[in-house]
């Protein structure tokens, strides 16, 4: 089933962004503001698809914080199981598009979610883009039952120097699992401020990239900086700080995966992030 869940939310994540004037929060990030039960502002679900009075996503007093929050969930339509998905863009027949004007460089997607395990997976994904290409994202999932409100973090990594112009944050329950339920509220972005956005490709050579057990980082410069390694749950793996020059990660106990590596320059004037796949 994972194989199938990952090509599936590879399909889902196509997107294109549009172009309009550059902000810098999470539209309705507290999912406090909707036009009915069911369609959350500034947010497209796969509500559209379903005759009225079936819904996949809807508005619950069932919040972290504030009155409401926001219910995903997978059901079943004639033999059909379709998930409960939100994007801050368009909603096609398996895949995502658009997104909402953006202009920074966020470091993490945060959030507060209950997940009501049913032997399923879901996912939550931001993907930021630069004239159509994309240039940067994340992504969140557990399998974990959780029933109480908990705090999520992915971290985001940048594969260019770009200043995005458009983000999109899609949420999905498990495409394959009946019942398949999740809770989200208060999402926010990590910006991390004092930093020099425009200089984020700061010259730093990372290889072998996919690793199997260990990582080189040899920077151009000659400046003190510190590096920070995260999973794709936000966990932090390894960090060092105040180091120069070229340096080894070995990779001990942390699991094959993708991994997030960020570099900023000692006096946080500079930061540039990797995307790092760990293949042993």
């Amino acid at each position: 089933m994972k194989t199938k869940i990952t090509l599936f939310i590879q399909i889902f994540l196509v997107m294109i962004s549009i172009t309009t004037l550059a902000q810098d929060s999470i539209p309705n990030n507290n999912f406090e503001y909707w036009n009915a039960i069911h369609i959350p502002k500034y947010w497209e679900t796969t509500n559209i698809f379903l005759p009225p009075g079936i819904t996949t996503v809807i508005r619950t007093t069932d919040s972290y914080e504030g009155d409401y929050a926001m219910k995903l969930q997978t059901i079943n339509i004639d033999s059909i199981l379709v998930p409960g998905v939100a994007t801050l863009g368009h909603v096609g027949m398996g895949y995502t598009y658009g997104g909402t004007p953006f202009a920074h460089k966020p470091t993490a997607i945060n959030g507060y979610i209950k997940h009501l395990s049913n032997d399923d997976e879901v996912f939550i994904s931001v993907q930021f883009y630069k004239n159509g290409n994309e240039i940067g994202g994340g992504v969140w999932s557990t399998t974990d039952s959780i029933g109480e409100y908990s705090e999520f973090t992915a971290p985001i990594s940048f594969s260019s120097s770009e200043i995005p112009d458009t983000m999109n944050i899609t949420i999905l329950t498990d495409p394959d699992k009946e019942g398949s339920t999740l809770f989200i509220d208060n999402l926010s972005l990590t910006i991390q401020t004092g930093l020099n956005e425009n200089c984020a490709d700061i010259g730093t050579n990372v290889y072998p990239n996919p690793t199997s057990g260990y990582l080189n980082i040899n920077p151009s410069f000659n400046f003190k900086y510190d590096y920070f390694l995260y999973d794709m749950n936000g966990n932090k793996t390894f960090e060092k700080t105040g180091v120069e020059g070229k340096q080894e990660v070995l990779f001990n106990n942390e699991k094959p995966g993708i991994y997030s590596l960020h570099i900023i320059s000692a006096d946080k004037k500079y930061m540039e992030q990797k995307m790092i796949i760990l293949s042993k």
